[in-house]
C-alpha cells in the first residue's frame, strides 16, 4: 500500500510538473499573456500533448501511464527549450523578459461565472455503466490502464483452462455480453490481430487515448473519480470559448451569451456528466478556432495544427473535419496571402493520412468500421488502405492546383494591398453577398422540405438533427441569429475572422444536420454527436447578434437560459448510464484476492467482469452451468471460489454457499429508444429507474467449515450490533442475532468473544448468555472469573435447522457502557468476534 501510495505521489507529481511545463512555454511563445490566459492553454496544451504521447506508445502497444507521463513531459521539456532558444537567438529577449504575465482577471469575469454555475450542473457525475456502449467501454478500459492492464490485444486465461464444450459456453458468454469487446472477424483484414491467441482473444472498441486521459485522472484523485477530467474539459472549453470571442472583438453581452449558452445546453450538460470522448474534441475545436483567429499574433496561426494533429490521434471521426480544416486555410490563404496557410493545408491532408494508418493500427475493427459511408459500388474495408492514400493524394493534387492559382491571379495582383482593403472590396461583392445567402438559406430550405413531405413530419421533426441544435442552445438563439443573419449577410464579410466562424458554423451545424447525421436516435445518449459543435453554434449566433447590443443579446440569453433550466436541473440531479456505482466495485475488489476465482452470473457480466477481473486479478469465470457444479469443480484450483449473483439467486443454492457481501443500488438509463408521441422537445425529464442487488457468495463445500467473522459479515449477517470495532461487534440488544447459511445436519458451533465483559464494573458475575438457534435452545455460554473471552463451543443438531438461513440468537442482559467509560451512553451486551461450525 506505501509503495501505491508513493507511486501516485510520483505520478501526480509528474503531471503537475508537465502542466508547469505548459503553461511556462505558452508563455515563452506568447510573449505576454494573462495569468488566466496560461493556466487554461497550459492545461490545454498539456491534454494534447498527453493524447499525442499516448498515441505513439499505442502505436507502438508500449503504452502504460508511467510511460505516457514520463513521454508527455520530455516532450514538453524538449519543446519549451527549443521555445527558449528561438525567443533568446532569434528575438534577441532578454531573460526577464521571456515570460510577462498580468496578473488582472477582472477581465474574465464572465468565463468564471459562467464555470461557477456550469460546475453546479456537472458535478454530479454518472456512474459505472459497463460494456455494452461507447461510455462504459472507455471505463472498462480506463479500468484497466489503472491496473496495469495495457497490452492492445488481450487474451482470457482461464479459457484455456476449460474442456473444448467449456470453451465454447465461455465464447459465447463473451460474445453476448462483452460488447465493446471486439472479437476478430474475418470481414476485416487482420493488420495487428493475432488469430493465433484464442477464439476469445480481442481488441477493445474505441481509440484509447480518451481512456488513457480517464485514468489520468483516476491515477490522481481516485478510480471513482475519473470523470472528473470531464469538468477540466468542461472549464477549458468555457475559457476558450471567451478567448475566441475577444479575437472577434465582440462585445462583453455577446461573449456572456456564447459562454452561458453552450455551458447551459443540456446536450453539453450531459456529455460533461458522462465519460464520452465529445467533451475534449469541443476543446479541440474551439482551440483551433481560436488559434486560427488570432490575426493580431499571425505567428500562433501556425500552431491551429495542433488541434487538428491531436484529433487525428483521438477520435476516428477527423475525416468527417479534415474538408472543414482545408477549406478554412485556402480561404485565409486567398483573403491574407500568408504562406503559413498554404502549408498548412497540405500539411493537414498528409497527417490525416498518417493518423488513418495510425488508428487503423491500433484498432483495426473500430477504424475501419467508422468508414461505412464508403463502402458502397464494392468497396469493402479490405480496400481502405489503398482507398484513403488514394483520396489524399487527389486532395494534394488539388491543393496544388488551388495554391497555384490563388497564388497567379490573386497575390501576385493584390501584393500591395492589405487584407483590411481586400475584405473591403469582398463586402462590397455582390457575389461574396449570395455566397453567404447561399450558405445560410439553401441547406436550411432543404432541411426543412425534408421534414415537411415526411410521412410523419412531428416524427421526423423530433429526431432531426438541425432541431437538436436549436434545442440544445435554447430554442430562440439559432432562429433568431439565422433571420438577423440572412437580412445583414455582410456581417460576415466584414474580417477573416468572421468569414471562419461562418463557414464553421456552416459546416459543424448546416452540413453536419444535411448529410453527415441526419437524425438523432433519441436524447442523450445519441445527441452527444451535437455536443462538439455547440460552441460553434453559440459563438456564430453571438457573432450575428453583437450588433443588436445587449438590448437584444442579453434578453436572448435569458430566454435560453429559462428554456433550458428545467431540463437542467432534472440533469444536475439525477445520473444516467448508471448500472453500476463504483463503491460496489470497489467493496468487491476489498472482498476478492488475486488468489481467488469468481463464477460471474449473466446480469453482472456486463458491469463487473472485466472490472473486478482488473482491480483484484482474480480470475473471472462466466456462469455456464449451475453455480454448485462449477464451484466444485474450480474449488480444487483456487484458494477461494465466489459466486457473482443478484440476490435472487440465494433460495436456489444456497445450502452450498455463504453471502458475503450484498448491496443494492438504483439503476438509471435514458433508453428512449424511439421518438415518438406528441412531444416536441425530446429531451427527457425521466429515467428508467430499477432497483438492483448484487450479492456475493463464498463457496464453501460440504466437508469445509463455515464461519461468520465480524471482520467479513457485521454489515451482512449481524443484526442488533453495533458497528465493527476492530475485528468484533458488541451486542446492542437483549435477543442480538447472526444469520448463517447451513445445511440440515449435525455441527459444533464455536463462539468467539473479542473481548472480555467486565464482570465486577457491571455488578454481574457471572454473566450468562443464553443460544438459541431459530428459536431452540441450544445451550448457555457462561462468563466468570474462570473464563471471561475466547472461544466457547456448544453442540447444534440437525433437528433444530434448516436448509439455507438459519437464525442463532445470542440472549442476555444489557449493562450501561457508562460502567466502563464514563462518556459511552450505549448499552452492551457480548463483544462477539466469530461464530464458526465444523460437521460433527
Amino acid at each position: 500500500m506505501e509503495e501505491e501510495e508513493k507511486g501516485m505521489s510520483l505520478f501526480t507529481g509528474a503531471v503537475l510538473l508537465g502542466v508547469v511545463l505548459a503553461a511556462l512555454t505558452v508563455g515563452v511563445w506568447w510573449k505576454k499573456t494573462n495569468v488566466l490566459e496560461l493556466l487554461v492553454l497550459g492545461v490545454v496544451y498539456w491534454l494534447c500533448t498527453w493524447v499525442i504521447s499516448g498515441m505513439g506508445l499505442f502505436v507502438l502497444d508500449q503504452f502504460s501511464l508511467r510511460r505516457c507521463v514520463i513521454a508527455a513531459v520530455s516532450v514538453e521539456l524538449l519543446v519549451g527549450i527549443a521555445a527558449v532558444l528561438v525567443r533568446k537567438l532569434r528575438d534577441k529577449t532578454p531573460w526577464k523578459q521571456l515570460v510577462r504575465i498580468s496578473w488582472n482577471v477582472r477581465a474574465y469575469w464572465i468565463p468564471a461565472v459562467v464555470l461557477a454555475g456550469g460546475f453546479v450542473l456537472v458535478a454530479f457525475k454518472h456512474e459505472l455503466f459497463g460494456m455494452g456502449q461507447d461510455e462504459g467501454v472507455y471505463q472498462t478500459v480506463a479500468v484497466n490502464f489503472l491496473n496495469g492492464i495495457t497490452d492492445r490485444q488481450q487474451d482470457f486465461a482461464e479459457y484455456h483452462t476449460l474442456s473444448k464444450e467449456q470453451q465454447e459456453l465461455f465464447h459465447d458468454k463473451v460474445f453476448s455480453y462483452l460488447v465493446g469487446y471486439d472479437l476478430e472477424t474475418e470481414d476485416y483484414p487482420a493488420t495487428v490481430y493475432d488469430r493465433n491467441v484464442s477464439p476469445v482473444s480481442g481488441i477493445y472498441h474505441g481509440i484509447p487515448t480518451y481512456a488513457s486521459m480517464l485514468a489520468m485522472w483516476g491515477k490522481i484523485f481516485g478510480m471513482a473519480n475519473m470523470q472528473g477530467v470531464q469538468t477540466l474539459c468542461y472549464g477549458c472549453t468555457i475559457f476558450l470559448l471567451f478567448f475566441l470571442c475577444q479575437n472577434l472583438k465582440i462585445r462583453k453581452s455577446s461573449s456572456a451569451l456564447a459562454c452561458a449558452v453552450f455551458a447551459a445546453s443540456p446536450i453539453v450538460v450531459w456529455v460533461e456528466k458522462s465519460a464520452l470522448t465529445e467533451s475534449f474534441l469541443a476543446v479541440l475545436l474551439v482551440l483551433f478556432l481560436y488559434l486560427l483567429t488570432d490575426e493580431e499574433h499571425p505567428y500562433r496561426q501556425w500552431l491551429s495544427i495542433i488541434p487538428i494533429a491531436v484529433f487525428s490521434c483521438f477520435h476516428v471521426s477527423i475525416y468527417t473535419m479534415i474538408p472543414l480544416f482545408v477549406v478554412l486555410y485556402g480561404g485565409m490563404f486567398w483573403i491574407t496571402r500568408r504562406k503559413s496557410f498554404a502549408i498548412l493545408m497540405p500539411v493537414t491532408l498528409v497527417g490525416y493520412c498518417i493518423s488513418f494508418f495510425a488508428m487503423r493500427h491500433v484498432q483495426p475493427f473500430y477504424t475501419m468500421n467508422n468508414y461505412r459511408p464508403f463502402f458502397v459500388a464494392g468497396i469493402s474495408p479490405k480496400d481502405l488502405p489503398v482507398l484513403v492514400p488514394l483520396l489524399c493524394g487527389v486532395g494534394l493534387v488539388a491543393v496544388g492546383i488551388y495554391l497555384c492559382l490563388v497564388y497567379f491571379l490573386i497575390c501576385r495582383k493584390n501584393r500591395d494591398t492589405s487584407t483590411e482593403v481586400y475584405m473591403q472590396w469582398v463586402q462590397h461583392s455582390k457575389i461574396a453577398v449570395v455566397l453567404v445567402e447561399f450558405l445560410l438559406v439553401a441547406l436550411v430550405l432543404y432541411i426543412g422540405a425534408k421534414v415537411l413531405t415526411a410521412e410523419n413530419p412531428l416524427l421526423k421533426l423530433q429526431g432531426n438533427t438541425l432541431w437538436g441544435f436549436v434545442c440544445g442552445s435554447g430554442l430562440f438563439l439559432l432562429p433568431i441569429a439565422w433571420v438577423v443573419g440572412v437580412i445583414c449577410p455582410k456581417t460576415y464579410l466584414e474580417t477573416p475572422k468572421h468569414l471562419v466562424i461562418l463557414v464553421a458554423a456552416c459546416y459543424c451545424v448546416v452540413v453536419y444536420s444535411a448529410f453527415l447525421r441526419t437524425e438523432v436516435e433519441f436524447y442523450y445518449y445519441y445527441g452527444r454527436y451535437l455536443a462538439p459543435f455547440m460552441p460553434i453554434a453559440a459563438v456564430f449566433a453571438a457573432l450575428t447578434l453583437d450588433k443588436l447590443r445587449a438590448r437584444v443579446t442579453l434578453p436572448v440569453m435569458t430566454a435560453c437560459l429559462l428554456f433550458v433550466s428545467p431540463f437542467d436541473y432534472f440533469l444536475a440531479t439525477h445520473q444516467d448510464d448508471t448500472r453500476m456505482t463504483w463503491s460496489v466495485l470497489e467493496d468487491l475488489s476489498n472482498e476478492i484476492d488475486s488468489d481467488d476465482c469468481v463464477i460471474v452470473g449473466d446480469d453482472d457480466m456486463w458491469t463487473l467482469y472485466l472490472t473486478l477481473r482488473a482491480t483484484t486479478g482474480a480470475a473471472m469465470y462466466p456462469e455456464m452451468e449451475d453455480p454448485e457444479t462449477q464451484a466444485a469443480e474450480l474449488a480444487e484450483q483456487y484458494d477461494h471460489v465466489y459466486y457473482l449473483g443478484n440476490g435472487k439467486w440465494n433460495d436456489s443454492f444456497e445450502h452450498q454457499f455463504q453471502q458475503v457481501y450484498t448491496n443494492t443500488i438504483t439503476q438509471s438509463t435514458d433508453e428512449n429508444y424511439s421518438n415518438t408521441g406528441r412531444r416536441i422537445i425530446m429531451f427527457p425529464l425521466s429515467y428508467q429507474e430499477v432497483s438492483y442487488t448484487v450479492s456475493l457468495y463464498a463457496y464453501w463445500g460440504e466437508e469445509q467449515n463455515l464461519s461468520y467473522p465480524a471482520s467479513t459479515c457485521a454489515n451482512t449477517a449481524y443484526f442488533g450490533f453495533y458497528p465493527l470495532e476492530g475485528n468484533f461487534c458488541w451486542s446492542g440488544s437483549e435477543n442480538a442475532s447472526v444469520q448463517c447459511d447451513l445445511q440440515k445436519r449435525d455441527y459444533n458451533m464455536t463462539v468467539s468473544l473479542g473481548g472480555a465483559v467486565p464482570l465486577y464494573q457491571i455488578h454481574q458475575n457471572p454473566y450468562v448468555v443464553h443460544v438459541l438457534v431459530n428459536g431452540n435452545d441450544v445451550g448457555t455460554i457462561t462468563l466468570d472469573d474462570q473464563q471471561n473471552d475466547g472461544a466457547y463451543t456448544l453442540s447444534v443438531s440437525k433437528e433444530v435447522l434448516h436448509d439455507g438461513s438459519n437464525i442463532v440468537t445470542f440472549q442476555s442482559k444489557l449493562w450501561k457502557g457508562s460502567c466502563v467509560m464514563e462518556d459511552d451512553e450505549r448499552e452492551l451486551g457480548i463483544p462477539l468476534q466469530d461464530v464458526e461450525f465444523e460437521a460433527a
